[in-house]
């Protein structure tokens, strides 16, 4: 748990850098679900941003009455990260913790931070 609570007191970069590392790892990404659907928030372009952490303690931390944390496999993950490239309709917002400091990304980028991770 210790090591929970470092990773979310670190910056947006540093939670960004461990959560494309643990995925690879663990092979799972997790998500708040409320009501049979992942929980969002809409950006000002128009789109959403689905937020996502690579631990399930990390999300439940986030998460208020209601939520709760569920998990897809690092293959479906990245089977639906494919399907968005190109778009700015949906966009990932990475370990988020309360705080103005958030990392938000488009497909694209996640896919290629996981390709060169994985070299």
């Amino acid at each position: 748990m210790e090591e929970i609570s470092k990773i979310l007191k670190s910056s947006a970069n540093n939670r960004y850098r461990n959560f494309i590392q643990t995925i690879l790892e663990t092979q799972q990404v997790w998500f708040l679900e409320y009501e049979d659907a992942y929980t969002m928030f809409k950006n000002e372009e128009g789109g959403v941003d689905l937020l996502v952490w690579q631990d399930k303690k990390m999300a439940e931390e986030y998460a208020v009455e209601g939520e709760a944390a569920v998990s897809i496999s690092f293959e479906e993950f990245c089977a639906q990260c494919r399907a968005y490239v190109g778009s700015k309709e949906v966009m990932l917002m990475v370990c988020p913790t309360g705080d103005e400091d958030v990392l938000i990304v488009n497909m694209e980028q996640m896919l290629n931070d996981i390709d060169k991770a994985m070299t």
